[in-house]
């Protein structure tokens, strides 16, 4: 029998990851939530603090920032994509 790993995703890890990604772009919250995330800062931080982030945050920043999206849901490898490093 082949045993496969069962990794979870931990969505508070989650969150605090992408508030991590914030900082290190250098973004206060209010402009991260505008110019990154287009959304509202209020927006932003009730979401973050109800650990609830929308998949497509996650896809916007590999996508355009680089973040390695294994880093961004489960904290392992890189935190950055190695043809996209800031």
């Amino acid at each position: 029998m082949d045993k496969k790993q069962n990794t979870a995703c931990d969505i508070v890890a989650v969150t605090q990851r992408i508030d991590t990604a914030r900082r290190l772009l250098d973004y206060g919250k209010n402009d991260f939530a505008k110019r990154v995330l287009n959304t509202t800062r209020v927006s932003y931080w009730s979401i973050i603090k109800e650990n609830r982030p929308p998949l497509s945050w996650i896809i916007l920043l590999a996508d355009q920032y680089g973040f390695s999206i294994k880093w961004l849901l489960f904290g392992e490898g890189e935190i950055f994509t190695k043809k996209d490093r800031l």
